[in-house]
This record gives C-alpha cells, sequence and structure tokens, in this order.
C-alpha cells in the first residue's frame, strides 16, 4: 500500500519546480509509505511514490518503476491479488516478485485491456513514452482512491486531497456548493464530487487517458455494474440455494487466501459478527502460520460489546488472539486528526475507532484483513429486508404519506416517519435516498445554514447521484436497485473513504476480501430472495459458513460500532462544538445560521428531537472550513 501523485502537463512543465513539488508531495503523503519515496520526472511527466513495503521488500520493488524497455513507467497504489497468475497467463520475463512490475509489463504487453483483468484494491498512472500518453485507472469498486484537478490542458493526481494542494500550490480552497447540499444529507460528497471546487475524484472502473501531443483527455469505464449485469444476464444463473452456498463459500475461501499473500505478517480485525468471523475462520484453513486477531472494545458501547464472542471465534480458529481497550476520551484528540486525514469534512464517525485500532497495531501489523463489503454484498441491512418485503406496496406508503409529515415531536416517531418517507417516495431514486439519510425533507438539514446560501444549496437536487445510478438499472425491482445502489455509492464514496484514510493515517494496509472481483460477479448474479434466503439478512452468507463458523455467530444479531456522536457533540465536545461553529461564523460569514442551531440544539437536549448526527456533521464542517481556510 503506498501514496501516488503526478503533474502531467504537455503544455508548460517546469522540471525543477515540479521536482520541488513531487518532493513536498512525498512529505505531506509519508503517512502512506514510511518505508520509502521515489520520484520521476520526463520533459511532460513527473510522478512522485510513497512506498509501504508488503510485497518484495527488495529494491527491486521500489517506485515508481520503469519496465525492462524502458518504455513504460507506473506509479501504483495497492494491491493487485491475481498477479501471479496474470505473469503466467502472458509469460512474463520479472525482474523482481511484486505485483508492480507485473502490472507494468502486462500493460506494456497487451496495453490497457489489462486493466479489466487486475484482481485486488488499486490506484495508478502509467507513463507509456512510445505512445506518448499517460493513463490513470482505478479498481471496480473504489477501495483505493485517486483524486485529480485539470489546469488548462495539464492534469495533477494524487491519493490524497492534500497531495493536490502540495502540487498546485496556486490551486483554490473553494467550497463546492452543490456537493454541500449533497452532503448535508449523506455526510459526504458522492460520485466524482469533492467538497472542493475544482477537484474531483476519478470514480471506480474508469481509466483516463492523457495525450501528450494534443493535451486531450479521455476518460472511459473498463468496468461498470451495469456492464457486467448485462453479461451476467446472458449466462445461467445460479437457482439452488444449496449450490448458491457452495459457490459462496469457495470464492470468499479463493478471495481470503490471495488476499493472505504478502511478505510480511497478516493479522485480522475480528469483531465477533458474521463478516469478520468469516474472513478469520476462512483465513485459519488457508494460512501455514497462526495468525493474529485484534478486537477492540469502546468504553462508550460496553452494551454491545462483542468482545466475548470475538474471543469465542478466535478460540474456534485458533488464532493468537489480542484485545485492545480504547478510551473514548481520547477521541476528542482524534476528531481534529481525521479532518487533517480526509481532507474533507467525513461524517462516519467510525473512522475514530478504526484509526485508533490501526494506530495501536501498526508497530506489529501493517497488513490487516477486515469484513468490509460483507453487508452490502450480501444484503445485510434492514433496508434490504424491509424492501424485500414491503417494495411491492410502494402505492399504499404513497398513499399514506401523511403519516410521516405529522406535527409530532418524539424521537420515536421520527425514526418511524423517516421509513415511511422512504417507501412512500415519488420516485426509486429519491427512496433509495432517503434509506441512506437520517435527515427529512420536511426537516430540511438546509436549515442550518444562512438564508442567501440556503437558497443557492437549493437549485440542486441532492439525491442527484443515486438518480444517476438508478437509470443504469431501470426495469429491475426496488431492493435490488438498493443492492446495486449500495455497491455503486456506500462502498467508494463512504465505507472505502473510512477505511482507506484512519488506516494509512497509522501506516496500515487493510485489505478486503468481500470486495473480490470473482465474488462480486458471483453476487451480482444472484436474485435478493437468493441472498436473503428464508427472509433474513445474509441469509445465504450464513448457510455458506455453516460448518465454518460457531452457531453463536450464525444465529447472533447485527451490531456495529455504536459511535455515540449524538452524546459527544453535545457532551463530550459540547465546547468544542460551539468554538467552532464561532469561529466559522466569525471567519466565515454567511454559511451558518447560528440562532437556528441553538433552537435545534435545545431540543435535542430535551429529547424532543434527535440532532445527534446533523450536529456531528455541522462539528466536521466548521474543523474542515478552519483547518483549510476555505471560502464559499
Amino acid at each position: 500500500m503506498c501514496g501516488i501523485a503526478g503533474i502531467v502537463d504537455p503544455s508548460s512543465f517546469c522540471r525543477d519546480v515540479t521536482y520541488e513539488r513531487l518532493r513536498k508531495v512525498t512529505q505531506v503523503q509519508h503517512h502512506r509509505g514510511p518505508d520509502a519515496c521515489g520520484i520521476y520526472l520526463d520533459d511532460k511527466v513527473g510522478f512522485a511514490h510513497n512506498r509501504l513495503s508488503i510485497i518484495d521488500l527488495s529494491d527491486a520493488g521500489k517506485q515508481p518503476m520503469c519496465s525492462r524497455s524502458g518504455r513504460c513507467v507506473i506509479a501504483y497504489n495497492g494491491e493487485v491479488y491475481n498477479f501471479r497468475e496474470l505473469a503466467v497467463k502472458y509469460r512474463l520475463e520479472l525482474r523482481s516478485r511484486s505485483d508492480t512490475e507485473v502490472i507494468l509489463e502486462a500493460f506494456e504487453k497487451i496495453g490497457p485491456a489489462i486493466f479489466s483483468e487486475l484482481n485486488g484494491m488499486f490506484a495508478f498512472a502509467i507513463h507509456d513514452l512510445i505512445n506518448n500518453a499517460v493513463w490513470l485507472a482505478r479498481d471496480r469498486l473504489g477501495v483505493k482512491p485517486l483524486y485529480i484537478s485539470k489546469q488548462g490542458q495539464g492534469i495533477a493526481f494524487s491519493s490524497e486531497i492534500k497531495g493536490l494542494f502540495a502540487l498546485l500550490p496556486t490551486l483554490q480552497k473553494r467550497m463546492r456548493i452543490d456537493a454541500l447540499h449533497e452532503w448535508t444529507y449523506f455526510g459526504n460528497a458522492l460520485g466524482s464530487r469533492t467538497m472542493f471546487d475544482g477537484i474531483e475524484q476519478l470514480k471506480p472502473g474508469r481509466r483516463l487517458r492523457i495525450d501528450l501531443e494534443t493535451g486531450a483527455i479521455e476518460e472511459q469505464a473498463y468496468w461498470s455494474m451495469d456492464g457486467a449485469l448485462d453479461q451476467i444476464s446472458r449466462c445461467e444463473r445460479i437457482t439452488d440455494p444449496r449450490l448458491a452456498a457452495e459457490r459462496t463459500r469457495e470464492l470468499l475461501g479463493a478471495s481470503v487466501k490471495r488476499q493472505l499473500i504478502s511478505d510480511v505478517p497478516v493479522g485480522i480485525f475480528l469483531s465477533g459478527g458474521l463478516d469478520s468471523s468469516s474472513i478469520a475462520c476462512l483465513a485459519s484453513r488457508q494460512s501455514q502460520q497462526r495468525l493474529t486477531t485484534y478486537s477492540a472494545a469502546f468504553d462508550y458501547d460496553k452494551e454491545n460489546s462483542e468482545l466475548s464472542l470475538a474471543a469465542e471465534v478466535a478460540r474456534f480458529c485458533g488464532s493468537d488472539h489480542r484485545e485492545i481497550h480504547i478510551d473514548g476520551g481520547k477521541s476528542a484528540e482524534v476528531v481534529q486528526k481525521m479532518i487533517e486525514s480526509h481532507d474533507q469534512p467525513f461524517s462516519d464517525a467510525a473512522n475514530i475507532p478504526l484509526y485508533l485500532m490501526s494506530k495501536s497495531i501498526g508497530p506489529t501489523h501493517k497488513v490487516v484483513l477486515q469484513g468490509d463489503a460483507g453487508d452490502e454484498m450480501f444484503a445485510g441491512y434492514q433496508r434490504h429486508l424491509t424492501l424485500l418485503k414491503y417494495g411491492r406496496y410502494r402505492g399504499l406508503f404513497r398513499a399514506l404519506s401523511f403519516l410521516s409529515n405529522l406535527p409530532i415531536r418524539n424521537r420515536s416517531y421520527h425514526r418511524v416517519a423517516r421509513i415511511l418517507a422512504a417507501l412512500g417516495a415519488e420516485d426509486d431514486a429519491k427512496a433509495m435516498g432517503l434509506f441512506l439519510t437520517v435527515e427529512r425533507e420536511r426537516d430540511m438539514p438546509t436549515r442550518v445554514f444562512d438564508g442567501t446560501l440556503r437558497r443557492k444549496m437549493l437549485l440542486d437536487d441532492p439525491f442527484q447521484r443515486y438518480r444517476d445510478v438508478e437509470k443504469s438499472f431501470k426495469g429491475r425491482p426496488i431492493v435490488e436497485k438498493m443492492l446495486l445502489a449500495d455497491k455503486s455509492i456506500i462502498l467508494p464514496d463512504i465505507f472505502f473513504q473510512k477505511v482507506d484514510r484512519s488506516t494509512m493515517a497509522a501506516s496500515v494496509e487493510v485489505r478486503v476480501p468481500f470486495a473480490d472481483n470473482d465474488l462480486l460477479d458471483h453476487v451480482l448474479s444472484l436474485s435478493p430472495n437468493m441472498l436473503m434466503q428464508g427472509g433474513r439478512q445474509k441469509g445465504l452468507l450464513r448457510s455458506a459458513m455453516r460448518q465454518i463458523l460457531p452457531s453463536s455467530v450464525l444465529q447472533g444479531r447485527k451490531r456495529g460500532f455504536g459511535v455515540p456522536f449524538g452524546y459527544w457533540v453535545t457532551g463530550t465536545f459540547g465546547d468544542a462544538f460551539r468554538s467552532a461553529t464561532h469561529d466559522v461564523h466569525r471567519s466565515a460569514p454567511g454559511l451558518l445560521d447560528l440562532a437556528h442551531i441553538e433552537s435545534l440544539w435545545k431540543d435535542h437536549k430535551s429529547g424532543i428531537a434527535d440532532h445527534g448526527f446533523l450536529f456531528w456533521k455541522i462539528f466536521n464542517l466548521a474543523l474542515w472550513v478552519k483547518t483549510y481556510n476555505v471560502s464559499l
């Protein structure tokens, strides 16, 4: 796992200036790769690389790496797990044991067609000196980040937004208003958007080509979920539940085996839930050595602690199990760190415990397997089951939509009203978006902003990303659309960002076996009824793991990180929240409506309403604006 960055500029390129900027990026992104750094410079291209040595620890694995012929140069972040198979398939002559060289030499041999064959998590840049072009690419599900900023005929790219500011000192730190509206609902900018005007993400499954003669930039999808579904529809689907379970177990086991490949020890984050327990038990069967598992106990979430269950799973699979005890009081020290790690106001507070866990194990393990994406792959959320059961009755819920708008000030009613509003939404895209936010249109979250700004925000549709994705899956039942939207939006735009930034901030690489290409193709071929066998969330996965896991895990209820941001922001961080919002009100007038925020604060403290997540988002926004001196 590494950090990459670069400048591609066909029109005006100063080698000395570019070198200094690239050198600065290696300092800014040092945490992503503290083991080594390197710089590559050509007449129109510059790459920077920070290395976290995982596979082939020798100097032969250093980057940026030049191909044997000298034709191509790569800067690469990630892991491609099928690199050995590709080396054999294309009869590659190699100087190292690294997956980096396999990608490089395979590209030189067959060109960008190799991108669709890479099974792993990655973002990379390749300079093709013969064809006078630079290629950028990102993995299918967006596990690894890649940010870009187009400047005239040129382009800058980086693993983190802070890298772009190091490369482009004159780049304005201006807030993107349409992304802000989206963020008020979901806590993140979605798709290619970021919260900074002029900075975008390369979408998952995309490749981008920069012509160094003309400066032309061409972006294409080398893989798409709707394209994969079209291929699957022409194949025979598995309809036998027993065969589906066997195939699931086989593919997940193969993914875990591939992702154990490493020249440094591999650990496992074990929560005791179905997903991480599946990874741990399958890994223990594949590994030649005794694995180390880690569980975390949070003093603020004792009621939902799964330590005893995790310990039982560890005994069952024979791992060397270690418990990490985390003091929630120390979380206040990490909030600012997370703002600086994400470079944006990131609102999934689970990044805090994940960072603290990674920081604790970093000296011992810098590679960890984790169960992320299990819920999105195998229908693990209540919304999936709700839509499976009631999706066909949405016309009735539309007729009853008035029930979600009654003037009742009660937290329990608020939760029920959200679900009723989602089920009764006028279209599928909005329904999916409303299931993924705790906010309601009736109580618009934009009300915390200044009136002039609020009117600008309302010109943009905060559900546009869901509309764009939903168009690709027209004609499918809404529960299937929801599952596909989770993979297209929730994973790349929220959860994988959380995993990457919070773990790489501690120089730890997290691998996610549930995001495997072959497993994804299999899951896409299955109906929602098959995934939720027996009318239960993750019914298929439970069947697949029946002979692998203890019954206590198979029968256990779903739990998650119970991060108490509502309590934190009005209790532990109460003074910091007020200070941050008032500071920003002075430094960025026209952003927040402090009087309205104070009114909501009183309702929250009295128990009339739960505005905890909204306050958490405002807190992160205020800290971000202050940290980066963001302008409107």
